[in-house]
């Protein structure tokens, strides 16, 4: 089996365990699809502009490094991902990727903001 594998199956573990999600993959120029993603959320931070503070939903994903089941060649500012905001939320809510955090040979872990 190869790392990348391994990936696969521990993500499909965490779906099971009900710590993975199911979310929608928007990459930039292409055809959206459904991908297995471990959501880190965190509490919204405050960031100023011009017109005081705005709340804004800064979450770290970690998906497989795969064409067809992950995430192969992100766009930062581009890609889209369509996620819950909170876990019990009927709808899901784009978020753009800001930044790759870390690219692995199996993985990447991505920062997506709202």
């Amino acid at each position: 089996m190869s790392f990348q594998s391994d990936m696969q199956a521990l993500l499909a573990d965490q779906v099971a365990l009900g710590e993975g999600e199911t979310i929608t993959y928007c990459p930039y120029q292409a055809a959206p699809r459904q991908i297995t993603a471990l959501v880190d959320r965190r509490e919204p931070l405050a960031e100023f502009g011009g017109g005081g503070s705005v709340p804004v939903l800064r979450y770290q994903l970690m998906v497989s490094r795969d064409e067809l089941l992950g995430v192969w060649n992100p766009t930062e500012g581009k890609d889209v991902f369509e996620l819950k905001a909170r876990r019990d939320d009927l709808q899901a809510s784009p978020f753009r990727l800001a930044r790759v955090v870390q690219a692995d040979t199996g993985a990447y872990v991505l920062e997506v903001v709202k």
